[in-house]
């Protein structure tokens, strides 16, 4: 009976060490699969970039979109009026950085903001249910950058059709 017991005890353990190695494969597995779902939902947004590049943002619509979110917060703060020159929001609270409103040129003081060197702010008393054009990038190409109560969204320029060839 005493040889009966001790199988029987060694087959317990064989059993519960079995659990604990399926368990420990378990967990292992989930571990795995969660790293996983993070570095992709993390991974997600670049990679809609790579694959609609158009939905990527340049760095100089970078910095426009950093001070749309500024204008915002100043609307929110002010009865929902925009500052009246983009150097308003230079400063405490506000942005720091003096280089965030220029994407090419050095820009010395808070005047430097508003002579309309990289960007240009076109002024509108109150924010709107309307999308409406608040600030301008400077260049050939440059894109428009709309506010309204429900978001920033960006107006591109037309694009030019090339002249029909002659048959």
């Amino acid at each position: 009976m005493n040889q009966l017991n001790s199988e029987t005890d060694i087959q317990k353990k064989n059993v519960s060490g079995a659990k604990r190695k399926t368990a420990m494969l378990v967990a292992v597995f989930v571990f795995v699969g969660v790293i996983t779902v993070l570095a992709l939902a993390l991974a997600y947004p670049s990679m809609r970039n790579l694959a609609n590049p158009e939905n990527a943002l340049s760095p100089s619509m970078q910095k426009m979109y950093r001070i749309g979110q500024y204008i915002v917060l100043y609307a929110v703060r002010n009865n929902e009026a925009f500052p009246e020159r983009l150097s308003m929001i230079y400063g405490k609270n506000y942005i720091s950085d003096i280089n965030m409103f220029s994407s090419y040129a050095t820009l010395k003081t808070p005047a430097d903001i508003d002579k309309n060197i990289d960007f240009t702010y076109i002024y509108n008393p109150k924010i709107s249910d309307t999308p409406a054009p608040v600030l301008r990038e400077n260049s050939k190409d440059g894109v428009t950058m709309m506010l309204s109560k429900k978001g920033i969204s960006w107006k591109y320029p037309e694009k030019e059709n090339p002249p029909a060839a002659n048959k």
